[in-house]
C-alpha cells in the first residue's frame, strides 16, 4: 500500500472498524466534497467469539456497544432481564 496522502488539503483519518468508518466518510465526503480527504483505515475489527454467557441468575444486562447486540441474538435469556443500553445507537 503505496498511497500518496495529499498535502494541500486537510486529511482526516477514520480508525474505527470499516463499517463504522464508511459510513461516517460518505457523510464526511457530503460534508466536505473535496476540500478534505477522508482515508478509512480501520485499526480494530469487530469479532464474535464462542465465548460462553455465565448468564444464570442475572437480573440486569449492561449493553455497552451497538456492537454487541449482534452477539446477543438468539441467546436465550434466564426470565425476565432488563437490559440497559448507555447510548441512543446501542
Amino acid at each position: 500500500m503505496n498511497e500518496t496522502i495529499p498535502t494541500d488539503r486537510p486529511v482526516i483519518l477514520l480508525t474505527r472498524p470499516r463499517a463504522r468508518s464508511e459510513a461516517f466518510a460518505h457523510r464526511l465526503g457530503a460534508a466536505f466534497g473535496d476540500r478534505a480527504e477522508v482515508l478509512v483505515a480501520p485499526l480494530i475489527e469487530i469479532v464474535a467469539t464462542d465465548a460462553e454467557l455465565p448468564l444464570e441468575g442475572i437480573t440486569h444486562l449492561l449493553v455497552t456497544s451497538a456492537n454487541a447486540l449482534p452477539a446477543l441474538d438468539g441467546v436465550e435469556l434466564p426470565g425476565p432481564v432488563s437490559v440497559l443500553c448507555v447510548g441512543p445507537r446501542t
